[in-house]
């Protein structure tokens, strides 16, 4: 039996190792031609165009990690070995999978707006059944604060695919230190310190007193937060 892949197939493959290594934007019909060592007119005759090839890569790389995900998620047996058997797999489909990983991030974390790119990915996660969750949700920055309500149903009135979020409703984080996120309306606690151990359970408004720099805190604030 004949195993050889297809010409198709050898054009996504040289396509999804160019796009997760170099960018979408990157890449030209000539260089996936060239790693593919098929001609032009193949890749015009199976894909149209550049963006047809991306759709078939994203479409081929989705339905396969996804299905396999999906295997994993639907064993039997108690929660937490589900648990560790689906993060394995997962672990294992990023190594074997790391350029459609890296175009998958590229694309939406990265890559200039297009409205064709949006579709494209849209149509090829709905392809793939995906489950979408949306990770570290909250209302981050103190004018935001309270806005969760207003966030889940926006994000309800705009889904139309069964989709999850897991929120972090902590109290205290290191991340608070930014000062874009908070200003002088916000005392900032520290709860623990390795070189200064007797401060841990003051403020830095307390702790600025103490050390008699709190005029120098309270300009810095200022001029950060006008930044």
């Amino acid at each position: 039996m004949d195993t050889a892949p297809s010409t198709r197939d050898l054009i996504l493959d040289a396509a999804e190792q160019l796009f997760g290594s170099q960018g979408y934007a990157k890449v030209t019909i000539n260089q996936i031609c060239e790693a593919s060592r098929l001609p032009v007119g193949s890749v015009y005759y199976h894909f149209g165009n550049k963006a047809g090839v991306l759709s078939a890569v994203l479409e081929r790389g989705t339905v396969e990690i996804f299905a396999d995900l999906s295997a994993a998620d639907d064993q039997a047996g108690p929660p937490l070995e589900r648990l560790a058997a689906f993060y394995r797999t997962a672990a294992d489909l990023i190594a074997k999978r790391l350029p459609m990983y890296r175009l998958l991030a590229s694309l939406q974390l990265h890559q200039p707006g297009s409205d064709e790119i949006k579709v494209i990915l849209r149509e090829s996660v709905q392809r793939a059944q995906a489950r979408v969750v949306i990770s570290h949700l909250k209302c981050t920055g103190i004018d935001h604060w309270g806005g969760s309500g207003a966030l889940l149903n926006s994000l309800d009135a705009v889904s139309d695919e069964a989709a999850g979020w897991d929120c972090y409703p902590y109290a205290a984080s290191s991340s608070t230190l930014d000062l874009k996120q908070v200003d002088e309306r916000v005392k900032i606690a520290i709860t623990w310190s390795t070189p200064h151990p007797e401060m841990a359970g003051n403020t830095l408004e307390e702790i600025a007193q103490a050390w008699s720099v709190a005029e120098a805190l309270r300009s810095f604030v200022k001029l950060s937060g006008s930044a």
